[in-house]
């Protein structure tokens, strides 16, 4: 049945609006009717659909808006990420491989993206309105892309997950490009191979 939105709203209005009440016992011995329980009954019913009503109603209003800040947070986490490649990658220039400054700080830009994917997969399990676990939370931030594998199938299924991982892997790619441009770029400039 298709219902148009000014009349599914119409109709939750009136949901919320509705007055069901028994008539009450007028014999005054005491005891509770039946009519009397009806009507403790219609009101708890009544106080349970007006509730519904407006969950309703709520979720309808809501619902376009949250997809779309949902799609921009992730959007500004890819953003955050091609600039934290972008400003980390220059600083293998002036570091020898392997010294301690160097492991410093590979743990840094290492629990650097493994936040942003944190923050990238936490707006998408909202957008799909399935929580992470806390302990899963903590195995993406450990773990960074191959906890995000791992969440791309399960939250997708393997067909869609497969072309989720293509497209991350696209991503990674350009976020690699550019953290290798910064990194020429500011060599050129500083003279340092």
């Amino acid at each position: 049945m298709v219902v148009r939105n000014g009349m599914r709203q119409e109709c939750i209005r009136s949901l919320i609006e509705l007055r069901v009440v028994a008539p009450p016992n007028k014999a005054g011995n005491g005891r509770q009717s039946a009519n009397f329980l009806k009507s403790r009954y219609f009101a708890a019913a009544e106080a349970d659909v007006r509730q519904l009503a407006e969950l309703m109603l709520m979720e309808e209003i809501r619902m376009p808006f949250i997809h779309h800040s949902y799609q921009s947070y992730k959007r500004r986490i890819l953003i955050a990420a091609a600039i934290f490649s972008a400003l980390t990658s220059p600083s293998f220039l002036f570091f020898h491989e392997g010294s301690a400054q160097a492991r410093l700080f590979d743990l840094i830009s290492i629990i650097g993206f493994g936040i942003l994917t944190l923050g990238w997969c936490y707006y998408d399990s909202l957008e799909r309105n399935s929580p992470l676990g806390s302990g899963f939370r903590v195995l993406i931030a450990l773990f960074g892309i191959l906890a995000l594998f791992i969440y791309l199938i399960k939250s997708r299924g393997l067909r869609r997950g497969a072309s989720s991982i293509g497209i991350a892997l696209l991503v990674i790619a350009g976020a690699i490009l550019i953290g290798g441009i910064s990194t020429a770029v500011v060599g050129a400039i500083l003279g340092v191979e």
